[in-house]
């Protein structure tokens, strides 16, 4: 635990759950760029052509 040693209430959880909940329902997956991370490489591989030096 970090920080003043403080917990959370489970009402607080609930609360900042059902907050997050909320949240993500609300996104749009045609917003995100999907990256394959699945080889070693796979980062630098999929860098856009625009924004290498």
């Amino acid at each position: 635990m970090s920080g003043d040693g403080k917990r959370h209430t489970d009402e607080e959880i609930q609360a900042a759950a059902e907050r997050f909940e909320k949240w993500a329902d609300e996104l749009e997956p045609e917003d995100f760029e999907v990256i394959d991370l699945t080889g070693p490489r796979a980062v630098d591989d999929q860098t856009p052509a625009d924004e290498e030096e």
